[in-house]
């Protein structure tokens, strides 16, 4: 952080006592950017925001670095598959949800665009795309080990299509503490 000593007790403080104009005054010195690959770049390249400066970090070989998003996942499993989502059943506990916190490391590809997909398949490997469903390895005891799917994503109570560029969902969906909170329901074996 390129913070003074100061700002950031200020900051903690304002934290601590819940008081939202000091935070807000001091948010900015944290110099948190807008996250950006080329394709959301090139949709923002008239926006007053782009030509301030503000996003990404390139470093001297003029490569874009790539950046850590702290995310906080919410994962219920149910072991089968529901045609409509209304069905599931209520949780009872919060012992039902499993929760982690983790960074996902935001890979840029040249050509390529980094979606919710592959945040999700970095996040909960063991339900992506050819390891989901029936992986064909066998158990110990001869039988084939479940994967399962990941059947629903939400952030801010919204639910988002998995090929939403992850800049997008990360620029317009984080909470102020700077923390993106994803809840999944997986269908599979209970976590």
């Amino acid at each position: 952080m390129n913070m003074s000593q100061s700002d950031q007790e200020d900051l903690w403080t304002s934290v601590m006592n819940g008081d939202l104009d000091a935070y807000t005054r001091l948010l900015p010195k944290l110099k948190m950017g807008n996250i950006e690959d080329e394709f959301s770049r090139k949709e923002s390249l008239s926006s007053p925001v782009s030509r301030q400066g503000g996003g990404t970090e390139i470093d001297v070989a003029g490569q874009v670095k790539t950046a850590r998003i702290p995310v906080r996942l919410y994962v219920r499993s149910v072991s089968q598959n529901f045609e409509n989502l209304e069905d599931v059943p209520e949780i009872d506990t919060w012992d039902e949800i499993s929760y982690m916190n983790r960074p996902v490391e935001f890979l840029k590809e040249k050509g390529k665009c980094f979606t919710l997909r592959d945040a999700m398949e970095s996040l909960l490997p063991e339900y992506s795309g050819d390891r989901a469903q029936t992986s064909g390895e066998e158990e110990a005891d001869g039988s084939q080990e479940t994967r399962g799917e990941i059947k629903l994503v939400r952030i801010q109570g919204i639910e988002l299509k998995l090929e939403i560029p992850f800049s997008w969902v990360v620029n317009n969906l984080m909470n102020p503490e700077f923390y993106l909170h994803i809840s999944v329901l997986v269908i599979g074996p209970q976590r």
